[in-house]
Order: C-alpha cells, then sequence, then structure tokens
C-alpha cells in the first residue's frame, strides 16, 4: 500500500502550550507535511485563517485564555474561513 504523499499540503497548528507544539509539529513533518503555520492562540489563528487556506487543521482543545478549540473550530466551519 502507497503512503500517503502531503508534501503539497498546508496544515495549522493551534497550540498554546510549547512542548505539545514541538511534539505535533514533528508529527506533521513525520507525516510529510512540508508548510506548517503555528498560532498559539484561538484569536491569532482566526488572523492566519482569513488570509491562507489550509488542508489540515490541529487545534488544541484547551487553548487558556480565550476561545477553546471547540469555539475556534465552530466559528471557522460558521464563518466558512
Amino acid at each position: 500500500m502507497n503512503k500517503p504523499n502531503f508534501s503539497d499540503k498546508k496544515a495549522l497548528l493551534i497550540e498554546d502550550m510549547a512542548e505539545a507544539r514541538i511534539m505535533q509539529k514533528k508529527m506533521l513533518n513525520d507525516f510529510g507535511f512540508k508548510s506548517i503555520e503555528i498560532a498559539m492562540k484561538a484569536e491569532s489563528a482566526i488572523e492566519l485563517l482569513r488570509s491562507n487556506s489550509y488542508d489540515v487543521i490541529l487545534s488544541d482543545y484547551n487553548l487558556g485564555n480565550g476561545k477553546d478549540g471547540q469555539q475556534l473550530l465552530e466559528e471557522v466551519r460558521h464563518s466558512h474561513l
């Protein structure tokens, strides 16, 4: 079975904890993603989503202050970002 090729795909990683960001970015790299942008808050992610498109969004559920991951993804879905 052929391994999927994600080298031409773009990912957005939303994570507020440094250790988790490092681990999740490595995981995305291991899957073959070459283009990975990182946001540490929901608000930063929304700004990135307004000006870019992504094939994959990987978000932490608990983002600290502000919106949580579920609220963020619901906003993305409903506003068609």
